[in-house]
């Protein structure tokens, strides 16, 4: 059965350090995995990683897969590379959209933002905005991710022990969240 979609992600990032795997680790089977991507040699590494995924070029503000046909739809650090707000707003009514009723929709991004490198904030605002939070969908739960670049490095490299507690303990330093949202019944 298609049980999970991954709209406009970049594959082979995504695939093994922010998200694919992930659901392979936690028991799901390539072939219940989906992908969408605009860029076909993407689609070709994903593919060459893990046979089996089901991947395509597509895209993610316009796809082609029926309503509710999924049960997470997830994207993982996209909506930060996506200047354009307008298709920013379609990608999340896509992922609204093919989403089961009862599935759940895993957002994973930068909650900070920089102009000179074109990287856009999601931030708790935006995504209540993007996701109509509180009238098509609701905020089941938000995790800490990633502390910021520099300290992040700095700490997986020289003292990977404090990085959880520097997570916990200065939450300022956290420069992403993932976002669990589910449809408004």
């Amino acid at each position: 059965p298609r049980s999970t979609l991954f709209p406009y992600t970049t594959l082979f990032r995504s695939l093994f350090i922010y998200g694919l795997n992930h659901f392979l680790v936690a028991g799901f089977s390539a072939g219940q995995l989906h992908g969408v991507d605009h860029f076909q040699d993407r689609i070709a590494i994903g593919n060459e990683k893990c046979p089996g995924l089901q991947l395509r070029v597509g895209d993610a503000a316009d796809m082609e897969f029926a309503d509710g046909e999924f049960d997470i739809v997830s994207e993982q650090f996209c909506f930060c590379h996506i200047m354009d707000n307008s298709v920013r707003a379609r990608i999340a009514r896509e992922m609204i959209r093919v989403v089961k009723k009862t599935g759940h929709i895993i957002i994973f991004d930068w909650n900070i933002g920089s102009k000179s490198r074109s990287y856009n904030s999601v931030s708790k605002a935006v995504i209540r905005e993007l996701f109509h939070v509180g009238v098509k969908t609701m905020v089941v739960k938000r995790f800490r991710g990633q502390l910021y670049p520099p300290v992040g490095r700095f700490l997986s490299r020289f003292a990977p022990f404090l990085y959880p507690l520097t997570q916990t303990c200065f939450p300022f330093l956290v420069g992403s969240h993932l976002t669990i949202l589910r449809p408004v019944e």
